[in-house]
């Protein structure tokens, strides 16, 4: 089972399934697949139409050796006891759901003991005033702390070990920052304007294929005899968010658009109004200026977290695992 560097690293995602959501302790500075050690939910158990089931675990205390480091069973337990509950109502049955969670287990330890021995080889740790700022997050995403100590029981869980889920996920955030630094880059961006006439767009058919062509190409003719451009998208695009604004899109970046736009938009000459062909129709598109601009913070969120992602792949696959924890269904 593969699971996404979020889920690796955030044993409180896990917690988060077992629990129901109505608030959010994610750190703002991460986005939301980026490592973070966010609960992202408020601590109230979740209803499930099929009781949560009991993993019956043998083995003596140690679970898993990674890297000849020894996991605690306990340690195990209480991860596979989550995940339990996130499989509870798989569709697949009991015992599928407990393969399941015992897998997803499997690779959260094994997640963690690699961003163990990479903090520990980078002086990286995270220390009680980290734990504490997290639980201030979390108590103020419940409401209270009071009311955060009773979602916590209402879920099986102490204070203790919503602190030993909580530890691995900050120090998997602070790894990711260090080995992937955010980067802010300057990329393109150009200032567009366009008249969209579709052939079918969010359900709805406008005009047939040779009707949305011969129309855009009467409107780009009165453009170049004079016609304002404005005035035309107000009264024929059928992008209702444009039109009303003269088919002006504002800053668009690399990506943004269905590919035929997006090329256009990144080649043809300034203000030089060229129909374009796409998914949605016939696009009469002027291009007003083009620039750079720094790169927007998801975006650059987004490259850390694929990049980070990888890496955590790559090491997980290079461990060395025993396992000896046994989960009978």
């Amino acid at each position: 089972m593969n699971l996404s560097p979020r889920q690796m690293l955030l044993p409180a995602a896990v917690l988060a399934v077992a629990l129901a959501g109505c608030g959010s302790a994610t750190n703002n500075a991460a986005p939301p697949t980026t490592p973070t050690a966010s609960t992202s939910t408020s601590l109230t158990p979740q209803p499930s139409p099929t009781p949560a089931p009991t993993p019956v675990v043998t083995g003596g205390d140690v679970a898993l050796i990674v890297n000849g480091h020894k996991i605690p069973m306990s340690h195990y337990r209480l991860l596979l006891n989550l995940a339990a509950k996130q499989v509870a109502a798989s569709p697949a049955g009991a015992r599928a759901g407990l393969l399941q969670a015992a897998s997803q287990t499997r690779q959260q330890l094994i997640a963690e003991e690699v961003l163990r021995e990479w903090a520990s080889a980078h002086g990286i740790v995270v220390t009680n005033a980290d734990i504490q700022q997290q639980e201030a997050k979390d108590e103020k995403a419940a409401g209270s702390a009071a009311l955060f100590k009773q979602r916590l029981a209402a879920a099986g869980l102490t204070m203790a070990q919503y602190h030993i889920l909580v530890q691995p996920s900050l120090l998997g955030q602070k790894v990711a920052a260090r080995k992937f630094p955010l980067k802010i880059a300057p990329q393109p961006v150009a200032n567009v304007r366009h008249i969209l006439i579709a052939t079918a767009l969010q359900g709805k058919v406008y005009h047939t294929n040779a009707k949305a062509k011969a129309l855009a190409e009467q409107l780009l003719s009165q453009i170049k005899r004079g016609a304002d451009f404005a005035t035309l998208a107000k009264k024929y695009s059928n992008d209702p968010g444009s039109a009303r604004n003269g088919g002006n899109l504002g800053q668009v970046r690399p990506g943004e658009m269905v590919p035929s736009f997006n090329k256009a938009v990144f080649s043809i000459p300034l203000h030089h109004p060229t129909i374009v062909h796409s998914i949605y129709g016939y696009h009469i598109v002027e291009v007003l200026s083009r620039g750079t601009a720094p790169e927007s913070k998801a975006q650059a969120q987004q490259t850390q977290q694929g990049e980070f992602g990888a890496w955590l792949q790559a090491q997980m696959k290079k461990a060395k695992v025993k396992t000896l924890a046994r989960v009978k269904s």
